[in-house]
């Protein structure tokens, strides 16, 4: 797959078109993070690479709805449709990343108060990014007053850390009265 001159968006178009690949059989991050490369510098890769692949998971969570909201059969808005997602829609497109070279890490937490502490104190501080769709009710008024045109929209965390690890950087992507922690691992790494 040739990506010189895609942007992550249309990369994903074309990846989740088509059934996904062998593990590792296409590359689309040009960055190994076995190169020798300075600790800062080795940081803002991995951020930068976490920014496509996040983009490309998104576009494949919209091209999922896409085709659940065009089924002939279908009544149900975006939302309606997004609202019933469960972890296992979260986790579908892991075929997709192992193809390229990556894991795709979505961890569940609900809303009882041990959860919801849990979410506040750790994993919120040290997140990459929240994560805000669209057509989601609670995200909708970030949209209309910013003016944001796509369906999602990444809201970095001013007090994140920067990491050369990709177990380390993560998203937060709030659901109901859910929380989805979703995070990238390079498994070229281990193969």
């Amino acid at each position: 797959m040739n990506t010189d001159t895609q942007t992550p968006a249309e990369i994903a178009k074309k990846l989740f078109s088509d059934v996904p690949g062998d593990k590792c059989s296409k590359f689309i991050i040009p960055y190994d993070a076995n190169n020798e490369i300075d600790t800062d510098d080795a940081c803002d890769i991995i951020s930068f690479n976490f920014e496509i692949l996040l983009t490309i998971y998104f576009e494949g969570i919209i091209y999922i709805l896409n085709l659940l909201l065009n089924e002939p059969s279908n009544k149900k808005t975006e939302y309606e449709i997004y609202k019933n997602f469960t972890l296992n829609e979260f986790q579908f497109l892991e075929p997709w990343f192992n193809s390229f070279g990556f894991s795709v890490s979505v961890s569940e937490y609900k809303s009882d108060s041990k959860s919801k502490q849990f979410v506040n104190n750790q994993l919120k501080p040290a997140m990459y990014c929240r994560t805000l769709l669209s057509f989601d009710p609670k995200d909708k008024p970030m949209f209309f007053i910013k003016s944001i045109t796509e369906k999602y929209h990444f809201i970095l965390n001013s007090s994140y850390k920067k990491t050369n690890n990709y177990n380390n950087i993560f998203t937060i992507l709030s659901k109901d009265d859910k929380f989805y922690k979703i995070s990238f691992t390079d498994i070229r790494l281990n193969t």
